[in-house]
């Protein structure tokens, strides 16, 4: 059976898929795997392109990771089928409003509730999207550090978003505009998500305010096994480690240093191969494999059948820590092009 890693000159591999299948691993201390005078040309060592992606044994098409409308694309995109789990070799259609439906689960099930956004009645009349004026800056605060006062207003905020009517374009699942939601629901536009900086040591457990549990912010579908004081282990696929405290920490932050760094001299590497209109998908980047997979691993449910919510598609966003973890994503994002290099944005616009 062919191997489906994407190989770099520095000998980078990654291990695709859904959420990851590679098992954990404890590295004592960082160590270099090449220097950073690299050829940032990714090819595949041993598929040709035409044929990418039909090895691939991962869950999850990423088509809906990326574009989030689960709904839009029928049940054979959100978790694979047996014959193709990833259809990663296919463009990418363009979403079509009027087959939005209930997704169905690779085994027949169909999901608990409709991910469909708002259906406009009159398809010819629908306003030229006006981006807002901002005049205020929001600060994204670490979760591990946030003020009571803080913790109260997120709340709150989280409260009023699930209490609304189901159809309200501010339901707690139209979470594109999120974080300006929870400000708006609570008269504050200086608002900003708290981020759960797990590659920093202080930061390594799952935040407190996420564990309080009449809080609204606790989600009781989470792996109770890794709530504090256990650290996280970003080399988790779903058999917890037998490592100490301090060798789990070594590893966290050996691995973000290899996904940070190392295996991330170029945006290709970092970023995954960008979706281009019609184009076939041809591999993640460093950044969405670890940390980001692990993450919505780890907090996922074993007990559930596809370990809702964190570690499914359909069901991450409905836990408040989604957006935390996410937001962290974000702030690396915005690390990453600090590090120098080749480390920029794809130029598309």
């Amino acid at each position: 059976m062919a191997s489906n890693f994407l190989v770099t000159s520095c000998t980078t591999i990654f291990s695709p898929s859904k959420f990851s299948q590679s098992p954990s691993q404890i590295f004592v201390r960082a160590k270099r795997i090449c220097n950073f005078k690299v050829n940032c040309k990714i090819r595949n060592s041993t598929i040709n392109h035409e044929d990418e992606g039909k090895h691939f044994t991962g869950k999850l098409d990423r088509r809906n990771v990326l574009l989030g409308l689960g709904g839009l694309y029928g049940a054979t995109n959100l978790i694979g089928v047996a014959n193709e789990p990833l259809a990663l070799g296919q463009p990418v259609p363009p979403p079509d409003l009027l087959t939005c439906s209930t997704t169905s689960l690779h085994d027949g099930s169909s999901v608990p509730f409709t991910c469909c956004p708002p259906f406009p009645k009159d398809l010819s009349n629908i306003p030229t999207y006006k981006l807002p004026n901002v005049s205020k800056v929001k600060i994204r605060p670490a979760a591990h550090n946030v003020t009571q006062e803080y913790m109260s207003k997120y709340s709150t905020a989280i409260q009023r978003m699930k209490e609304l009517d189901k159809d309200d374009p501010l339901n707690f699942i139209w979470y594109l505009y999120f974080e300006r939601i929870l400000g708006s629901l609570i008269g504050d536009d200086t608002f900003g998500l708290p981020f759960w900086n797990y590659d920093s040591k202080v930061g390594m457990q799952m935040p407190s305010l996420y564990n309080i549990v009449n809080s609204p912010l606790y989600d009781p579908n989470r792996n109770q096994n890794h709530f504090p004081p256990n650290v996280i282990d970003l080399g988790f696929t779903t058999i917890d480690l037998n490592a100490s405290r301090e060798q789990k920490i070594n590893n966290n932050l050996t691995m973000m240093y290899r996904q940070m760094l190392t295996n991330a001299p170029c945006p290709q590497l970092f970023f995954g191969n960008p979706i281009r209109g019609e184009q076939p998908i041809r591999g993640m980047g460093t950044i969405e494999n670890i940390p980001h997979n692990v993450v919505h691993r780890w907090v996922g449910n074993p007990k559930n059948t596809f370990r809702e919510n964190m570690d499914t598609f359909y069901s991450a966003a409905r836990d408040p820590i989604f957006y935390a973890h996410h937001a962290n994503i974000d702030r690396m994002w915005t690390v990453w092009k600090t590090l120098g290099g080749k480390r920029c944005d794809f130029g598309d616009r």
